[in-house]
């Protein structure tokens, strides 16, 4: 009979990988959201910006002073080279304190259907990357 090996592969991935690719998709994510918020400040015309549930919770300028840092400071250390902890640790929980209450919002102002957006599965991404912080060899060199 034949092993099943998905989970000892799964678990493999997830205990030996790297989070280098989640956190530049991290970053890239919230630059952009803080980017549209930006230019919906601005008066240009975004079709689904007054559709946007979190500006229930905080004003425009504030969610998009705040996914503009974490992205910033989460694309920074994927591009750095010099390994940081302490800034590792801020910017994964920064970027998953900020995702985790645009989640809250949609989920108060939309119900549990709320929770059925991208923006879940970046509050997976983020949640991923604090778990991993500092978690192997391969993160601390890249944290």
């Amino acid at each position: 009979m034949e092993k099943h090996r998905i989970g000892a592969d799964l678990w493999y991935a997830i205990s030996s990988g790297t989070t280098l690719k989640i956190r530049f998709a991290l970053s890239l994510m919230s630059i952009l959201t803080g980017m549209q918020i930006l230019m919906g400040i601005f008066g240009h015309a975004l079709p689904w910006v007054e559709r946007w549930a979190m500006f229930a919770t905080l004003s425009a300028p504030v969610w998009s002073a705040v996914l503009l840092a974490s992205g910033g400071l989460m694309l920074w250390r994927t591009l750095s080279t010099e390994s940081r902890p302490c800034l590792a640790w801020f910017s994964n929980v920064l970027a998953l304190v900020t995702w985790f209450m645009i989640c809250v919002s949609y989920v108060a102002a939309a119900g549990w259907r709320g929770l059925v957006s991208t923006y879940s599965v970046v509050l997976l991404m983020a949640i991923f990357c604090v778990l991993r912080t500092e978690a192997t060899r391969r993160d601390t060199e890249t944290a």
